[in-house]
């Protein structure tokens, strides 16, 4: 049972995770509705994390713990960029305004850009906060979390140039589908699309299991 609960808030978590990534309801021609909006998704986010790390006791030391876990997973884990590091070898260097001066220290000019710097930079950008939540939470588990995102991200890029057919079949739209009607729903388009489900549904799952 614990297990088939752990699955379901995996989904949850993957689609909280795609929605905030940009997955509207109603596609392109309703970004601005409210139910779309930033606010919304993030207060659900909030809503879903406090409901995993809640330990059921009612008094204020409990809930407040969990208020501020939530705030802190859902800020510091998601919402703080990434895109920076998610050319992974196109060799196209945009650099994080959060980790560039880490980075600028770790890697010489020539490696901004390239496979090495984009893979280290979002290996940090998770595993940071990763850390931080695994100590509160007394979890190595959670370490997986801040782990994982890099290889997942490299995985779908990698998926999606290698095998564009097998690719193309999970794709619910195309770029060019949305550009003729802007009501389609962009659920998973692109490789980063892909990447934010697996990467929700781990955080749902382990986090469930590790309460």
């Amino acid at each position: 049972m614990s297990l088939i609960i752990a699955l379901f808030f995996g989904v949850l978590c993957a689609l909280n995770y795609r929605r905030i990534g940009g997955f509207y309801l109603g596609g392109k021609a309703k970004e601005n509705a409210w139910y779309n909006s930033r606010g919304v998704t993030v207060f659900c986010g909030l809503v879903l994390y406090f409901f995993l790390f809640w330990n059921g006791q009612k008094d204020v030391v409990s809930v407040l713990l969990a208020v501020v876990q939530s705030g802190f997973w859902v800020c510091a884990f998601r919402l703080v960029g990434y895109d920076s590091y998610l050319d992974l070898g196109d060799h196209v260097y945009k650099d994080d305004e959060k980790l560039a001066p880490l980075m600028q220290k770790l890697f010489k000019t020539q490696w901004f850009g390239s496979f090495v710097y984009d893979f280290v930079g979002l290996l940090l950008r998770f595993l940071l906060p990763a850390l931080l939540m695994a100590f509160f939470r007394q979890s190595m588990w959670i370490v997986l979390l801040g782990i994982l995102p890099a290889f997942v991200y490299l995985f779908c890029r990698e998926f999606d140039k290698r095998c564009p057919e097998l690719f193309d079949c999970l794709r619910t739209s195309s770029k060019a589908q949305e550009l003729e009607d802007p009501s389609v729903c962009r659920f998973l388009q692109k490789d980063k699309d892909l990447a934010e489900l697996v990467i929700g549904f781990l955080c749902g799952v382990i986090f469930y299991l590790t309460k």
